[in-house]
């Protein structure tokens, strides 16, 4: 009985794993990427906005 948890739970994270890559391109390490990416840009966002603001400002 206690092997046929392993074994129904591995089969769960496999399919997911498959998923994964097949919305990057067709390696997992693709899509891994492009997150980090995301959070560096959303930061990134927020820096440009406050000087255009200065720039409004100063005319």
């Amino acid at each position: 009985a206690p092997t046929s948890n392993p074994m129904g739970f591995m089969p769960i994270p496999s399919s997911a794993g498959v998923q994964r890559p097949r919305v990057g391109s067709s390696q997992p390490p693709s899509p891994h990427q492009p997150q980090p990416v995301q959070l560096a840009a959303a930061p990134a966002a927020p820096p440009p906005t406050v000087q255009t603001d200065d720039t409004s400002r100063v005319p």
